[in-house]
């Protein structure tokens, strides 16, 4: 899938290839939820990519909590760390935001608590672009068994936000070169274009755009089209799952400050109740080779 998304970056004439192969993955996941859903607990499902990451003493905590991890304002001579940065105030493209990120694990904690009930059926378990051929096939089976259908969204959802079209090629390189035959490098990333630190005052000053390429937009947006039923109207179905995806792949401390800050302010807006699933994915495309540039962005 993987492949298929940067063949259709660079060529409109692959987009309904890959359009087929979003509808079949979205139906997959449809029609698990439906055919063998039911509310349990989440203690009774795979524990690998959620529970076992936000219990005390698991991957977040190690990540995040264990040390005060600096990080270098993109645009500044500064640096932060992340118990400094959760004093200031964020306006990232004219929303204030707070980054507070040992009070967001804690939030997690209570919502995924394992007694908690939520929706869940019998799937492949981590739905990414290595583990999806094309045509459709699933691929890699080791979190399959009985996974929420919020949490199988938000890994969809979030691995074609972020994770495929940017942090994996990125920082796990050996993933693509290892599952994608083609493994071409994405022809845009997220950016921060402009960042402003006014410490009297305690905030910063944000503006950043979510670049992608084309194809990759659209596979966004008819991923989400086709998740409705299992994300809901808003994120407040999937927003604590999508927390521990947003978090819980790459460690925090091989990012660079650039790239680490636009993790956190996505985290900071996944949780933030005024917005909306469309707004959160919304992405500004990348022009395919020969296009002129745009500026307008696309909500997907």
């Amino acid at each position: 899938m993987g492949d298929v998304i940067a063949l259709a970056d660079r060529d409109p004439a692959v987009q309904p290839r890959l359009d087929r192969l979003v509808d079949g993955v979205c139906a997959d996941l449809r029609a698990a939820a439906e055919e063998t859903g039911e509310g349990v607990p989440l203690a009774e499902c795979v524990p690998d990519l959620y529970l076992d990451r936000i219990r005390p003493g698991g991957r977040l905590d190690c990540w995040y909590l264990r040390r005060d991890l600096p990080i270098a304002l993109p645009h500044t001579d500064t640096t932060l760390t992340l118990q400094e940065l959760a004093d200031f105030i964020l306006i990232a493209n004219g929303r204030q935001l707070t980054l507070n990120v040992a009070d967001t694990i804690d939030s997690l904690r209570r919502v995924l608590a394992p007694d908690h009930r939520r929706l869940a059926g019998l799937t492949q378990g981590d739905p990414t672009e290595p583990n999806i051929a094309d045509p459709l096939c699933w691929l890699d089976f080791e979190f399959a068994g009985r996974n929420t259908v919020e949490g199988e969204a938000a890994n969809l959802l979030w691995y074609l936000m972020a994770l495929g079209g940017w942090l994996v090629p990125r920082y796990q390189s050996d993933v693509y070169a290892r599952t994608l035959r083609r493994a071409l490098p994405p022809l845009a990333r997220p950016r921060i274009e402009h960042l402003e630190l006014h410490q009297n005052s305690r905030h910063i000053d944000v503006r950043y755009s979510w670049n992608t390429g084309p194809g990759r937009s659209a596979a966004i947006t008819r991923a989400l089209d086709g998740l409705r039923g299992e994300t809901g109207s808003g994120l407040e179905e999937i927003r604590a799952l999508l927390a521990l995806r947003i978090r819980g792949v790459i460690p925090a401390s091989r990012l660079t400050g650039h790239d680490l800050l636009l993790v956190l302010i996505k985290l900071a807006e996944s949780q933030d109740p005024r917005t909306t699933l469309d707004a959160f994915f919304a992405t500004a495309p990348a022009p395919r080779p020969g296009e002129r540039s745009s500026n307008v962005p696309s909500s997907a």
